[in-house]
Order: structure tokens, then C-alpha cells, then sequence
């Protein structure tokens, strides 16, 4: 193995159970003849609010770089 080869464990390779939730839902979202790509859709915007009001508190200038602040002078 090359030392930048990443190495996954079996956390990364297995589904978490949000992630099989997705993916039964989105399955079935084809059961709904005619409205497939509406539900899809739906499905897409609800998982993007949710993400993004998941990261919204992160303070994302203290990640990376042993926690100190990129762009802040002190």
C-alpha cells in the first residue's frame, strides 16, 4: 500500500442508518407514478436544508491547522 493511499475502515465503507433511510426512501419515490422526479427533488432540498442547518454553527475558521483561525489577526 502507498503511504497516500487512504485507508477506509469499515466505518467509511458500511451505510450508516441516516444513509439507509435515504436510500429507502429514494426507492421508493418510484413507486409514485408520474411524480418520481418530484419527490426526488423534495427528498434533495429537505436533505440540503437539513445538512446545511447542521453546519451552520461550525465555526469553520478553527478546522484544520491545530484549531488555530485562518484570517484572523489577534
Amino acid at each position: 500500500m502507498s503511504a497516500y493511499a487512504p485507508r477506509l475502515s469499515v466505518q467509511a465503507t458500511t451505510p450508516s442508518g441516516e444513509h439507509s433511510v435515504r436510500l429507502v426512501l429514494f426507492s421508493y419515490a418510484f413507486f409514485f407514478k408520474g411524480f418520481t422526479g418530484l419527490a426526488i427533488t423534495i427528498g434533495a432540498i429537505i436533505t440540503l436544508f437539513v445538512v446545511m442547518q447542521m453546519t451552520a454553527r461550525i465555526e469553520w475558521g478553527t478546522k484544520g491547522r491545530g484549531g488555530t483561525r485562518v484570517g484572523v489577526e489577534a
